[in-house]
């Protein structure tokens, strides 16, 4: 890697690598529900949504929100001119059913807390407060 791609290799660029491992004390894992229909017609694979906005499900719908979208100090602005930063948030939409929610799939959250992170802190009790939110591991609010 480091002889092919030597110009995407920041090496000690995070000094504060205890922070950003999957821990149960650093991270946190919450499933949400999704959108109410798979996005993707499986069977033609063409969209059955054009529309990216329902294609979301409430943890894309909640990173999306202004004061989460595109924030450097947290690691938010991974496009940002092709100057990616490391990322915060893994969100992941599995097409299993919500127990509480009528939805056919569902997001899986992972946050990254950080060390003293305001906004992540946020982030993880708007996460909690989602209806039908359902926390799985780490750090719970």
């Amino acid at each position: 890697v480091r002889n092919k791609w030597q110009n995407r290799i920041n090496l000690n660029i995070n000094q504060q690598l205890a922070a950003e491992v999957f821990s149960p004390h650093n991270c946190a894992i919450y499933v949400v529900p999704a959108p109410v229909e798979e996005p993707i017609n499986t069977h033609e694979l063409t969209w059955a949504f054009t529309e990216a906005k329902y294609t979301r499900g409430d943890g894309m719908e909640l990173i999306y929100k202004p004061e989460y979208k595109r924030k450097q100090d947290v690691g938010g602005n991974a496009a940002g001119g092709g100057n990616s930063h490391c990322s915060w948030a893994s969100i992941k939409r599995v097409n299993i059913p919500h127990k509480q929610i009528d939805t056919d799939c569902q997001e899986i959250v992972c946050l990254f807390l950080g060390q003293d992170n305001q906004l992540r802190q946020q982030f993880l009790k708007d996460l909690a407060r989602i209806e039908g939110a359902v926390y799985l591991f780490g750090v719970s609010n």
